[in-house]
């Protein structure tokens, strides 16, 4: 969580990315046609992404904020599959006390 907390983005910044994570053409179950759409937008927000970099931090640190934050896809979608592998593993080893209470328990290992 180094990477996330060290990065502080604004509403702009946040926003774009999060847009940029959400068109993800490499999802299997789409359409070929739906894919180029999510591409084609990914592509434009990537896009809108550098030239606000470039406009808020200048044409020097602005590339440099530009790599950073799309990097940050990269560590969020490695938080996610851990926690998604965590959860699934959670299932199958769940203590007998919990069985009827799941939430009791996902919240006390998230507060932990």
């Amino acid at each position: 969580m180094a990477p996330l907390i060290r990065n502080v983005f604004d509403k702009t910044e946040y926003v774009l990315l999060k847009a940029i994570i959400l068109c993800n053409d490499a999802v299997t179950d789409l359409s070929k046609s739906a894919q180029e759409i999510l591409a084609r937008e990914r592509h434009n927000l990537t896009g809108a992404l550098l030239l606000y970099c470039l406009s808020r931090h200048g044409s020097n640190a602005g590339p440099g904020r530009y790599y950073s934050i799309l990097n940050m896809i990269d560590v969020l979608e490695h938080h996610q599959r851990d926690f998604r592998d965590f959860m699934l593993l959670l299932d199958i080893a769940t203590p007998q006390r919990y069985t009827a209470d799941r939430k009791t328990l996902q919240r006390e290992i998230l507060n932990f």
